[in-house]
């Protein structure tokens, strides 16, 4: 089995075609950064709504218009995508092959698969989730032409979803067995396929980003952000935030001690049931908490208690009636 995946795994490296480890790992890089990034924005906007508010609210606009120019630089001086660049990948043409670069037409083409369709599939995400709100709450009745067509598209939307992701599915497994070209119908539709960069490639690539300040600032600082960016998504997953929960979980503390044992009145003890007032051993009635302790009497008797010693009656801690807190539990019928 081993020596098969072996097999399998070097057969995509034919004319200096990428792996199919290589290609889904460029692909998870950007599906990546848009999460944290968006992570980013939201903490800025509540701890700043008035300055950062927009920035949360047209979120979806300002990260494709970043995106727009980030893509457009890498396509237009590299030859791929910032993912792909970064993997040392680029794409050429399907029918052209490697001696020739990226017309206007198929970087056009490329930017638009790269940027208009995540922003189209987020924003048809959203618009079906808010839909599905819709209905849930009958903002529209049932019987009106909104309310049927919001029927229809939530009915026709898991199954273009699953079409979808089984049509991507069906272009990996094609290229993992050097079937297809592609690995993705995106750069099927760009007609474009994804080849490693050459020496040449390297040392042109290199000179460019030498010649160009900016070049070079911007691939420095984005490798530097999209590696901050993964912490914080990783950071603020729920799967690492249950682990840290555990790790920081701390056991319950001991019961405080007694502080003034000496006292011609000596603290009391708890009863064995929890709903028992500990002063006068019955049920609660009137439940009241003693802030400076945490402990649940009857509202009369603690209030007795702490008139005519200043203290809890568990802990001995010092204490006033202006530190009772009365609970009020829902009523059982």
């Amino acid at each position: 089995m081993a020596e098969r995946g072996a097999h399998l795994t070097a057969a995509s490296a034919h004319e200096d075609q990428p792996s199919i480890f290589e290609v889904v790992a460029q692909d998870s890089l950007m599906s990546a950064l848009r999460p944290a990034l968006q992570h980013a924005v939201k903490v800025l906007s509540d701890s700043n709504p008035e300055r950062w508010g927009w920035l949360w609210r047209g979120f979806d606009e300002a990260f494709a218009l970043l995106e727009l120019l980030l893509q457009h630089h890498f396509l237009s001086r590299h030859g791929g995508s910032f993912a792909e660049n970064f993997y040392g990948l680029k794409r050429v043409s399907v029918d052209d092959g490697r001696s020739h670069g990226l017309s206007a037409g198929l970087r056009l083409r490329s930017l638009c698969l790269l940027v208009v369709a995540p922003y189209v599939g987020a924003k048809l995400g959203r618009l079906v989730g808010r839909l599905r709100e819709e209905q849930d709450y009958a903002i529209h009745p049932p019987s009106s032409l909104r309310g049927r067509l919001c029927r229809a598209a939530l009915a026709m939307y898991p199954f273009a979803a699953l079409a979808w992701e089984a049509w991507v599915l069906a272009q990996q497994i094609g290229y993992l067995l050097g079937k297809a070209q592609h690995h993705s119908p995106l750069l099927r539709m760009a007609c474009v396929r994804l080849v490693r960069m050459t020496t040449q490639d390297w040392q042109q690539d290199s000179s460019v980003r030498k010649s160009s300040s900016l070049s070079l600032w911007l691939s420095t600082g984005l490798s530097v952000g999209v590696f901050f960016l993964q912490f914080l998504e990783w950071w603020h997953s729920p799967e690492n935030q249950e682990s840290l929960r555990s790790l920081t979980a701390l056991p319950p503390p001991p019961p405080p001690l007694h502080l003034d044992l000496g006292l011609d009145s000596p603290p009391a003890m708890l009863p064995a049931l929890r709903t028992l007032c500990p002063l006068c051993r019955k049920v609660r009635a009137n439940e009241a908490a003693l802030s400076t302790s945490g402990f649940v009497f009857c509202y009369r008797c603690a209030h007795a208690y702490l008139k005519a010693h200043q203290r809890c009656p568990i802990t001995g801690y010092p204490s006033h009636t202006r530190h009772l807190v009365k609970l009020y539990a829902k009523e059982e019928r």
